[in-house]
Order: C-alpha cells, then sequence, then structure tokens
C-alpha cells in the first residue's frame, strides 16, 4: 500500500483522504449521496433527507443532520451524538481531466475526553478502526464505480479460502449462491478491517499533532 493513500492529519482534530477516481464527477457524486449506492460500498442509510437541514441515519443508529449540500461537488454532515457536538465529516468533489478528485474530510470538536482512547490521543476519536473503515470503504467505492462486485478484487488469502470452504459447507441451511457469497465477503470485509487497524495504529501514533495543552474534561 502506497503510504499517499494512507489518510492525512490536516491538524490534531482533522483528518482527510484524497483518492482519485477516472469517473465523471456527477457519478461519483451519486455514488456518494445516493441509498442505493451507500449501501454498497457504506452503511445502508434507513433515514436520507439530502438537503440541507435534512435527516439522515445509518442502519447502525449513526444519525444526524446534514448541513450543507451543494450537488455535485460538496455535502457536510453533522453527528447527532452529543459527545460529538460540533464535529462532522463531509465529502468535497473536484472534477479531473481524467476523472474525479473526492477529498474526504473528518472533523472532531476539540475538548472531548474519550476513556476509551490511549493517552496521547485522549481528546480524539482517531484511531485504527475508525480510519481503517473508511480506507476499506473507499476501496469498495472504487469497485463499485468500476463496475465489478465490492471488494471482489482484494487479493486471495488463506482466511479467504477458510470463509469460502466454510460457507461452501453450510448445508443444513437452506442459503442461496448468493447469500453464500455474501457471507464470504462480509468474512473478508472484516479481514480487511483488521488488517487496517494495524496498519494505522503505526502512522497514528508517529504523526497526530500533539495537543496545545492537556485538559481533560
Amino acid at each position: 500500500m502506497a503510504e499517499t493513500d494512507l489518510a492525512r492529519f490536516v491538524d490534531r482534530y482533522t483528518v482527510e483522504f484524497v483518492r482519485h477516481y477516472p469517473h465523471p464527477i456527477e457519478r461519483v457524486w451519486r455514488a456518494v449521496t445516493e441509498p442505493g449506492e451507500l449501501a454498497q460500498w457504506f452503511i445502508a442509510p434507513s433515514v436520507w433527507d439530502l438537503k440541507s437541514g435534512g435527516a439522515y441515519r445509518f442502519e447502525d443508529g449513526f444519525k444526524g443532520v446534514i448541513e450543507t449540500v451543494e450537488p455535485p461537488r460538496f455535502v457536510r454532515f453533522n453527528f447527532a451524538d452529543p459527545i460529538e457536538a460540533g464535529s462532522y465529516f463531509q465529502f468535497e468533489l473536484s472534477p479531473e481531466a481524467t476523472g474525479t478528485r473526492p477529498r474526504y474530510l473528518q472533523h472532531a470538536e476539540p475538548g472531548t475526553a474519550r476513556a476509551w482512547q490511549v493517552p496521547h490521543a485522549w481528546d480524539t476519536p482517531w484511531g485504527g478502526g475508525n480510519l481503517g473503515g473508511w480506507h476499506s470503504g473507499f476501496e469498495e467505492l472504487a469497485d463499485l464505480l468500476d463496475g465489478v462486485p465490492c471488494g471482489s478484487r482484494r487479493p486471495p488469502t488463506p482466511f479467504n479460502a477458510m470463509a469460502e470452504n466454510w460457507a461452501g459447507g453450510l448445508s443444513k441451511i437452506d442459503l442461496t449462491t448468493a447469500q453464500k457469497a455474501q457471507i464470504v465477503r462480509e468474512l473478508r470485509e472484516r479481514e480487511r478491517w483488521f488488517e487496517l487497524c494495524d496498519i494505522y495504529r503505526a502512522p497514528i501514533d508517529a504523526t497526530l499533532p500533539p495537543a496545545e495543552k492537556e485538559i481533560r474534561s
């Protein structure tokens, strides 16, 4: 994996992913704003009112308000969770000669202690889990845009064969071929997430800017 593919800290409380997809901006915009598209590479929305001030909610309970929508270039979301008050995430799309440059930005409001964090990152949400999750999602977004099944271009691993053999052996459960393939995909998605958790730990520790003051709430 190229180092440039990893998330980068803009400052202690803001992280960005930058990608290039060889597809028109209108196509990428649909992929990051339409429920059916989001369900394939991210999480399916259960509430989705795509307008400034509209509500959103993903099936895992993650929810808030869509603060700003400027098709096909910009959309910003806030968080309903009180601990994340003032935080947001957004997609910025820029057309390029050979496609589209998406920039994903997530900002965490400073000053909120998170008991689960390691000491040097005590007031941030950054960890291998959330950054690895977005990284994996952007890999699957590339698959979706290229017209191949999401996750299908991951290189084979020993776990890949184990997952396929296990799903194939579920003879006592009436599953279709497509359902078995979905099980394998979800297992391999989890495998990739764990791999990215490990990959991101060292860059986070090495590049997270220090806190200006050690005030813990």
